[in-house]
Formats: C-alpha cells, structure tokens, sequence
C-alpha cells in the first residue's frame, strides 16, 4: 500500500513536524510506503486554466515543475493525505495551489455523483483522502469548514471514502496517533 502525502506542516515550526513524524509513523505501522512532499518547498506553478490537459495535452499538464512527480504518485497511491495548518478553513496555499493543479487526473467528461457533477477520474485507482489539519487554538467554526472542505476534496477526486483530523497545537501526540489510525482502521487498510 502506498501513501502520498502532500505536506504544509513545515509552517508550523513547533507543532508541525511532531505531527508530522506521527503521521508518518503511524502509517508506516499499518504497512504504508510512505513519499512526502513539501509543497512549501516544491517547485510548484500556479494553474493557468489553459485547459490543455483535457483536450490539447490530455492527462499532461504543459507546466513542467514538480507537480509532474505528484501526478505520477497520485496514480499510484492508495491514501493521499492532506497534511496542513488550517487558514481560515482551508489548506495553505502553497497546499492549494498543487490541488488547483489536479485536473490532468480527470477526463473532461462529467459524471454525476452523489448527487453532484464532476470530472471523471481519468484513473481506475482512487485513494482513501485523509486531511490532517492543525489549529493554533480550538475553533469549532474553523474545524467544522476544514471538515467540509475535505468533504468537497474527496467528491472532486472520486474518493472511495475520507476522514479528517484536526490537531490543536500543544495536543498530545498520542491523541493524534490514535484518530489517524483509527481513520484507516475505519477503511479496512490494516496489515
């Protein structure tokens, strides 16, 4: 099993690295290979809306930057984890901007599902989604959009299935430990 992990935890100098070791550990110990990437360091351009990758270059974004290494991943992993301090609800925007870059995955054509329509996977093999977000202090409003916005990931990307854990800095490690393992357990993804 594989596990991609797109990474913004190295904003938070203090909190995020400690999460970001239990993730890893925690996946490790369920069987994951395991590749991260930080998108605060990655070479990452912003979409340009061309729409090549559906119909001029399809499956292929014409922005040659380390996206290229995500796409590749993202056809082979069976968890893709969003790992990021929550802003304002959302995921960072060095986080957002490799999402925003996500449309060579699908096929221009629509489907309709649950309910709403969306691009078809251009890929038989969909990852579980887990968003691992971190707030400075406790806010049930921010929690509860960051929850909703994985939500709306995980229909985008056809997603058999999705969780979210949210981690208030200084919460103890174990805490965080046992909802990320718990959220895969839930999927049946044990060794």
């Amino acid at each position: 099993m594989n596990a991609l992990v797109l990474s913004a935890l190295g904003v938070d100098p203090v909190y995020g690295p400690e999460v970001a070791a239990v993730l890893e550990e925690t996946l490790s110990a369920r069987g994951y290979g395991i590749c991260v990437v930080d998108v605060l360091t990655a070479d990452v351009q912003a979409c340009r809306g061309c729409g090549s990758c559906g119909l001029k270059t399809p499956g292929r974004c014409v922005l040659d930057d380390d996206v290229q290494v995500v796409y590749r991943q993202m056809a082979q992993c069976d968890l893709l984890v969003f790992a990021t301090p929550i802003t304002f609800g959302s995921h960072r925007s060095e986080l957002k901007r490799v999402l925003d870059r996500f449309q060579p995955l699908m096929v221009p054509f629509y489907v309709l599902r649950d309910g709403e329509m969306n691009f078809r996977p251009r890929y038989s093999r969909r990852p579980f989604l887990l968003g691992v977000g971190i707030l400075p202090v406790s806010d049930p409003e921010q929690d509860e959009a960051y929850r909703f916005l994985i939500s709306r990931n995980a229909s985008n990307i056809g997603a058999p299935d999705w969780s979210v854990v949210v981690a208030v800095s200084g919460e103890s490690p174990d805490i965080v430990h046992q909802e990320i393992d718990s959220a895969v357990e839930a999927w049946g993804c044990a060794v």
